[in-house]
């Protein structure tokens, strides 16, 4: 864990925090509702975000649903809205000043998608 106030890592699992190949899934979306709190691209927990009428083999995403709601049920649309909302410049700030993912020197970046160590967000 990377304490941006600090600058020092924590590394709880060194064998698994050296293998590259785990996908960070559904914990990115703490990453992405700080960013997307931070940015104010979302006002509040409470904020929410229509759905968009795409019917999801998940039923409960296949409605509007406020961050705390997404959270819970783990919405990858939902999550992916809010991605777009924040954009993929703005997102790389935030996960470069977190040093998060595999960084730039790796080619994180694939426009028009991000990609966080093997995870893409689409942001079209």
């Amino acid at each position: 864990m990377y304490n941006n106030g600090t600058g020092l890592f924590t590394v709880y699992n060194l064998k698994r925090y050296r293998d590259s190949t785990y996908l960070p899934a559904s914990t990115f979306k703490i990453i992405n509702s700080l960013i997307g709190l931070q940015t104010g691209k979302i006002s509040s927990d409470s904020m929410v975000i229509p759905w968009d009428g795409v019917t999801r083999n998940i039923p409960d995403w296949n409605k509007d649903l406020n961050m705390y709601e997404a959270f819970r049920v783990s919405s990858v649309p939902y999550y992916q809205e809010v991605a777009r909302r924040i954009g993929r410049d703005t997102m790389q700030f935030w996960l470069d000043s977190l040093k998060y993912g595999a960084g730039k020197d790796k080619n994180s970046i694939k426009s028009p998608k991000l990609t966080v160590s093997g995870w893409t967000i689409q942001l079209e």
